[in-house]
């Protein structure tokens, strides 16, 4: 690729970006057009007409002007697959899995503009994946100012090198970003572009005083970003944000995709059951509202669920429990507009999602920006809405 042709791209990508209102700062625009995001995701992968990835190599000339046009767009791209360890997909080919990718740019813009970033600042990066987010933190600080880890050795080396293409030389690490990097703070911000269900107190022992995390803060339900400041010695607090992020899980093997205590280790669903109910609530109400989800997510915090469930006796919704118990919410109307609902286990879990729902009426259908959390590296932490010390408040998860 002419020097020029990148350039160009690059700049027509951060244009579109500073157009959206995602890179209000000038700095962070330069960045974007002078960073080519090329050297970092040299071939990537989409998925077939059966689901099987399939790689988009930019060295294959064939290819070439698709991959180029997907780099420099504001796109979401894999660039690892990892096979689910003995699962097989539905055509009986070994079950693969998207584990790291390059985030979409503007994305990636959002988080570092509301890190509110300065001259001096320490960064740490939970997610190295190819180091792009790195070059554009090592353009804004110098490279001293970055620490960089992910779980995969290989990932690590290739961002390393594509890294030192540019002339930076950042610390980068691999390991568990769950720990974060002891060794190398305290840290003025941390961002993390991988998921998480609870803020680490290593996090927030590593933050100085006054210091920022992003993170995507979700379980199997949703969830979404949000940005904690630290406002104690052990305490942060903070609110999610309106934007929404999905990243991949956090998870402490490099060879397997999956997270200790995924929904897809045994992913065999008993759908025997025990119990018969009806309900008014239709599903389609919590399958598509997600605002909805998200205040589910606060109350249910170890459920997962999964919508749309073909069965021979029609579509349904699928919530389950670490606890065990599971519903299985029928999408068909019955004659009285009331929904057939099977369940077993200790509990009815649709019962909690009817008074989550009526809950979440009564308290005007808050979306999630106004809802926030507070964590301590005490592992006591809770979610609020409005405001942390006069609005109503429930516990979140126990802390990792």
């Amino acid at each position: 690729m002419t020097v020029p042709e990148w350039i160009s791209r690059a700049r027509d990508l951060a244009a579109r970006l500073a157009r959206a209102g995602v890179v209000p700062s000038p700095r962070w625009r330069a960045a974007f057009e002078q960073i080519p995001r090329h050297v970092f995701v040299p071939r990537f992968y989409e998925d077939d007409e059966h689901g099987h990835p399939t790689m988009v190599d930019g060295a294959d000339p064939a290819e070439r002007q698709r991959w180029l046009d997907a780099i420099y767009s504001d796109r979401m791209l894999v660039v690892q697959v990892l096979p689910i360890p003995d699962a097989l997909d539905p055509t009986g080919a070994p079950a693969t899995m998207w584990s790291s990718s390059s985030s979409m740019p503007s994305l990636m813009a959002l988080m570092l503009e509301a890190l509110d970033i300065q001259d001096g600042h320490r960064v740490l990066e939970i997610g190295t994946g190819t180091g792009y987010n790195a070059a554009l933190l090592c353009h804004r600080l110098g490279e001293s100012g970055v620490t960089s880890i992910d779980i995969c050795p290989e990932l690590v080396h290739e961002a390393n090198g594509h890294l030192a293409e540019l002339g930076y030389h950042p610390t980068l690490a691999v390991g568990d970003g769950l720990a974060g990097m002891p060794d190398a703070g305290p840290f003025d911000r941390i961002i993390s572009t991988s998921a998480t269900s609870t803020i680490p107190p290593c996090w927030i022992e590593q933050l100085r005083p006054g210091g920022k995390i992003i993170t995507d803060l979700r379980g199997d339900i949703t969830g979404g970003l949000i940005l904690l400041t630290k406002i104690g010695a052990d305490v942060v607090s903070g609110p999610y944000l309106s934007s929404r992020a999905h990243f991949m899980w956090l998870r402490p093997y490099a060879k397997d995709p999956l997270r200790p205590g995924d929904p897809l280790h045994g992913s065999d669903l008993d759908l025997r059951t025990t119990g018969h109910e009806t309900t008014g609530l239709d599903p389609a109400t919590l399958v598509h509202d997600p605002d909805l989800r998200f205040f589910a997510q606060l109350m249910l915090p170890d459920a997962v669920l999964l919508h749309p469930l073909p069965l021979p006796a029609g579509t349904v919704t699928s919530l389950r429990r670490g606890s065990g118990s599971f519903a299985l919410v029928h999408h068909a109307a019955r004659p009285d507009g009331t929904f057939a609902v099977d369940y077993s286990g200790p509990d009815n879990p649709w019962q909690t999602v009817e008074y989550t729902y009526k809950q979440w009426l009564t308290l005007g259908r808050p979306a999630p920006d106004r809802f926030g959390l507070t964590a301590s590296t005490a592992g006591q932490s809770y979610y609020w809405l409005d405001d942390p010390d006069t609005g109503p408040t429930w516990p979140a998860a126990h802390q990792a």
